[in-house]
C-alpha cells in the first residue's frame, strides 16, 4: 500500500512540470489569495501551452496576481499576447482587507491599485470594469479562460453563457482557481456531471485551480441550458459525483473536497445523513477535521436564505417556500426564514398561514417589528382595515424609532391604509391615515396622489390644483397624476376636458387598474351630470378593450344598455365584469337584475 502511494506522488509530480518554475518579484510583490503552486501553474500555462488561436481572459483579476501571472509567462517564452482582466473593483473591506494592506473605503474604486500592481506587464494586459452578472463576450476566440469570479450559482450561469461564444471545442481551456474550495462547491457538480462537455486536463496538486478543456458546444443540441442551481443536484447524485471526485484526486486536496460534499449535504441531505458524514470527517486519519471547523461548514443559514428571497423576487413562490422552509428546519430559530414564509403565504392569499408565520416571529423576540409589520401587510391584503389600522397604531407607539430607518414602508403602508380606507367611503379613516404619512414624507407622490384625489371628491378644486402640481414638479410623467389632471379639467369645464381624459385613459402605457376604473368613473359621473349618453358607449366599449383588468368599464357598459333598454347587451357587459371582478358591489347589484 505505501509503496503504490509512492508510485502515486512520483506520478503526480510528473504531471505538474510547472513546479520547479522560478515566481519573478513583479508577481511575487502583489497581493493575492493565490498559492505558489498556482501562480507557478499559471505561469507555465501561458508560457509553454498558449498557441495564440485565441484571447487570453481573466475573470476576477482582483488586484492584479493572476493577470500578472500570466502576462510573466508570454514574457518568460517570448510569445506575443495579451491578457484581458475583467472586475468590478469594487473594493469590500470585510474581506479583502484580510488579503491585503491597501486601505480603501467600502464601495472604493481600486482599479487605479490593480494597475500599479501590473505597471511592469503594462503593455501585455488589458483592464476592464465590468459585472459579469450581465456582460456578453464578443472578442472571438478564446484559448484561455480563467475564472477567479464565479462565486455563485448565478454568477457562474452568467460566465458560461456569456463567454460560450468564445469558447473552441477541442481548444480552449477553463480554469477555475476556486475548484477546490468548500465556499464553491458547485463548480465540481456543474463539471464533473458533463463529461461529455469537460475534459479535465491539468490540476494544481495541492492548491484549488484545476483546468478543464471543452469538449464541444454548450448550444448544440444535448448542451447545457445555464440555469444550474442548487436544486439541479439532489444530495444523492451529487455524493457520488464528489466521491468519485475524491478517489481520483491528490491526497492534499481530498479533504478540500469532502469539505465541498458535507456543504452540499448540509444544505439538501436528511439530519441523519449530515451527522453521519460529519463524524466520518471527524474520524479522518489523513485529516480529521474539528467540530469548529464542521460547524463553519455546516452553517449553511445564509446560502438558503439568499436562495429564498431571490426566489421570492423573481415570484417563484414554490422554491422560495421549500428553501425558507429547508432553512427553518435546520435553523429554526431563523428569523429571516420565518419572514419569507410569511411573505409567501401573503403572495398566495393564505393570510392565517402568514399570521401564523409572523406569530412565531413575534414568540421568538416580542419587540420584532418586522413580525408586526407582518401582520401588517397580511390584514391589508386580506382588506381587513380596522385589524391593520389597530396593529398600525401599535406601531407608532411602540417601533417610533425604528420607523426612523423605515421611512419608505412606513409611508407606503400608511398611504396606502388611507386609500384603502376612501374606497370603502371613510373617508375620516382616510384623512387620519393620509396625515400620518403627510407627517413622514408630505412629498411622497402616493401622498401627494391621495391628496389630490380627497381634494377631488369634495370638490376643492384649488386644494387639488395646488397638490398636483407640486407633485408634478417633481415627476411630471407620473401616470397617477396626469389622470387626476385630466380629471381636475373635467371638473372644471375646460375646453376639450372630457376629450383630454379619453386620450390621457386610452393613451398613457402601463396605468393601474385603479387608476383606469377612477377615470371611468369619472367619465361617467360627467356624462350622468350633463345627460350625455351618446358617445359614453363607444368610449366605455373601447376602454374595456384597452384595460382588460377594469372592472368599472364593463360595469358602466352594462348600466348604460340597461337604461336605454338593452338587456342583451346589458348582460354581456356585466358577465365580462364578472368575470373580471365577482365581488365588485356593482356586480352583486346587477345580478340581482340582470339574474332574475
Amino acid at each position: 500500500m505505501a509503496q503504490q502511494e509512492s508510485n502515486r506522488a512520483s506520478q503526480e509530480a510528473d504531471a505538474r512540470p510547472w513546479r520547479q518554475l522560478e515566481i519573478p518579484s513583479a508577481v511575487t510583490k502583489i497581493p493575492g489569495m493565490l498559492s505558489h503552486e498556482e501562480i507557478r501553474y499559471y505561469i507555465w500555462l501561458t508560457a509553454t501551452k498558449y498557441e495564440g488561436h485565441g484571447a487570453i481572459v481573466d475573470l476576477g483579476c482582483w488586484l492584479g496576481q493572476s493577470a500578472a501571472s500570466l502576462a510573466a509567462g508570454l514574457e518568460l517564452a517570448g510569445k506575443q499576447g495579451r491578457i484581458i482582466s475583467y472586475d468590478r473593483f469594487v473594493w469590500e473591506p470585510s474581506y479583502m482587507a484580510k488579503y491585503s494592506d491597501v486601505v480603501l473605503a467600502s464601495g472604493s474604486d481600486f482599479m487605479p491599485v490593480f494597475r500599479e500592481n501590473v505597471a511592469q506587464y503594462e503593455d501585455r494586459i488589458e483592464v476592464y470594469k465590468e459585472d459579469l452578472s450581465e456582460f456578453r463576450w464578443t472578442g472571438g476566440p478564446i484559448e484561455f479562460l480563467v475564472v477567479d469570479a464565479a462565486k455563485s450559482w448565478a454568477l457562474t450561469n452568467s460566465i458560461l453563457s456569456g463567454f460560450e461564444s468564445g469558447l473552441i471545442p477541442g481548444k480552449t481551456r477553463v480554469i477555475y482557481q476556486d475548484f477546490r474550495n468548500s465556499t464553491a462547491y458547485w463548480l465540481p457538480l456543474i463539471m464533473d456531471s458533463r463529461p461529455d462537455i469537460w475534459e479535465q486536463v491539468e490540476a494544481t496538486h495541492a492548491a484549488d485551480t484545476v483546468t478543464f478543456r471543452v469538449k464541444r458546444s454548450l448550444t448544440a443540441e444535448g448542451g447545457i441550458s445555464f440555469d444550474y442551481a442548487n436544486e439541479s443536484f439532489s444530495w444523492q447524485e451529487a455524493k457520488s459525483l464528489f466521491e468519485k471526485r475524491i478517489e481520483g484526486e491528490p491526497l492534499p486536496v481530498r479533504a478540500r473536497m469532502r469539505r465541498s460534499l458535507f456543504r452540499k449535504l448540509a444544505l439538501d441531505a436528511p439530519e441523519e445523513e449530515v451527522v453521519a458524514y460529519r463524524q466520518q470527517l471527524m474520524a479522518d486519519p489523513q485529516e480529521p477535521l474539528t467540530a469548529a471547523d464542521l460547524d463553519r461548514l455546516g452553517e449553511v443559514e445564509p446560502i438558503l436564505l439568499e436562495a429564498a428571497w431571490d426566489a421570492l423576487k423573481q415570484g417563484d413562490l414554490q422554491k422560495a417556500e421549500a428553501s425558507a422552509g429547508r432553512c427553518l428546519q435546520r435553523f429554526p430559530e431563523s428569523e429571516q426564514a420565518l419572514e419569507v414564509l410569511a411573505r409567501v403565504a401573503i403572495k398566495g392569499a393564505d393570510f392565517d398561514l402568514a399570521r401564523k408565520h409572523a406569530r412565531r416571529l413575534q414568540a421568538l423576540d416580542t419587540a420584532n417589528l418586522r413580525a408586526t409589520l407582518l401582520l401588517v401587510e397580511a390584514d391589508l391584503q386580506q382588506g381587513v382595515l380596522d385589524s391593520a389600522a389597530r396593529r398600525l397604531e401599535t406601531v407608532l407607539d411602540q417601533f417610533a424609532g425604528e420607523l426612523q430607518h423605515k421611512v419608505d414602508w412606513a409611508v407606503t403602508t400608511f398611504a396606502r391604509l388611507a386609500w384603502s380606507f376612501f374606497w370603502r367611503q371613510k373617508p375620516e379613516d382616510a384623512r387620519h391615515w393620509l396625515s400620518q404619512a403627510k407627517t413622514i414624507d408630505a412629498s411622497n407622490l402616493s401622498v401627494l396622489q391621495l391628496d389630490a384625489v380627497m381634494a377631488l371628491d369634495v370638490g376643492d378644486l384649488k386644494a387639488a390644483s395646488a397638490t398636483l402640481q407640486s407633485g408634478l414638479a417633481i415627476d411630471p410623467l407620473d401616470n397617477a397624476l396626469r389622470v387626476l389632471e385630466a380629471q381636475l379639467h373635467l371638473l372644471e369645464g375646460g375646453d376639450q376636458a372630457q376629450e383630454r381624459m379619453v386620450a390621457v385613459l386610452v393613451e398613457t402605457p402601463d396605468l393601474s387598474s385603479w387608476l383606469v376604473d377612477h377615470g371611468v368613473r369619472i367619465l361617467v359621473s360627467h356624462w350622468e351630470s350633463k345627460n350625455d349618453y351618446r358617445s359614453a358607449e363607444q368610449i366605455l366599449e373601447s376602454l374595456q378593450a384597452r384595460w382588460p383588468e377594469t372592472v368599472e368599464a364593463p360595469i358602466h357598459l352594462a348600466r348604460l344598455h340597461l337604461y336605454r333598454g338593452n338587456r342583451a347587451e346589458a348582460y354581456s357587459a356585466y358577465v365580462e365584469a364578472k368575470q373580471r371582478n365577482p365581488r365588485h358591489s356593482w356586480v352583486t347589484e346587477l345580478s340581482k337584475t340582470l339574474e332574475a
